[in-house]
């Protein structure tokens, strides 16, 4: 869950909250007020909800902005709201996060499998190096060819990622990274299905990797 929301910061809604110094997990909010029994469309509450550092919580933030008169998403209008709350605490004592700064990026940092497609044959094998792909040409690659890819050896987060964009639901057994998927690679999509992730935590001298 952790990674999750690590990713809404890093690549998602949240991206107005990243903190250089530390990693930051967390969710954005926007939704309507109730104004005499009806929802009103133009009044809103825009929130974000924040931790540091993700590795090793320590402060949990919540921002609710009632009624913005400028914006209403929570990503635009709350996150950089804790970003500056984040920053001056972190100001107040820089040394009670360094422990966790050279950690932050290592955890949270992709190892995604250099993949080889064809939207012709889609012939898809994982290569043996490991490397950091265009993640977004691989998915119009296979949302083009109406295809499944190959999942294995992804992080929860990457999956799920790659799944939510081809239009598919899914649900994750154990954490870690892809070991198998219930819709192969290279089979027709349909939106909507539910593809199963089984997942595994890897380990490597004594060290969990995500």
């Amino acid at each position: 869950m952790r990674d999750l929301l690590v990713g809404v910061v890093k690549e998602g809604t949240g991206i107005n909250a990243q903190i250089k110094s530390v990693t930051v997990g967390g969710k954005t909010g926007t939704s309507q007020k109730l104004i005499n029994g009806k929802y009103s469309k133009q009044d809103y509450n825009s929130s974000f909800v924040g931790f540091f550092p993700a590795e090793a919580p320590q402060i949990v933030c919540l921002v609710l902005v009632n009624s913005p008169q400028i914006g209403k998403y929570g990503g635009s209008v709350a996150a950089p709201i804790f970003k500056d709350v984040a920053e001056r605490i972190i100001g107040l004592n820089p040394g009670a996060y360094q422990d966790h700064q050279q950690y932050a990026g290592q955890s949270t940092q992709k190892q995604n499998v250099q993949v080889a497609y064809n939207t012709k044959n889609i012939n898809v094998q994982n290569q043996p190096s490991v490397k950091k792909i265009d993640t977004a040409k691989f998915i119009t690659a296979f949302m083009n060819a109406n295809r499944m890819p190959d999942l294995k050896d992804y992080s929860v987060r990457d999956a799920i990622l790659i799944l939510s964009r081809l239009g598919l639901k899914y649900k994750v057994n154990g954490s870690g990274k892809v070991i198998a998927q219930s819709i192969q690679s290279g089979d027709a999509i349909h939106k909507g299905s539910y593809c199963i992730l089984d997942c595994k935590e890897t380990v490597v001298a004594g060290a969990v990797v995500y």
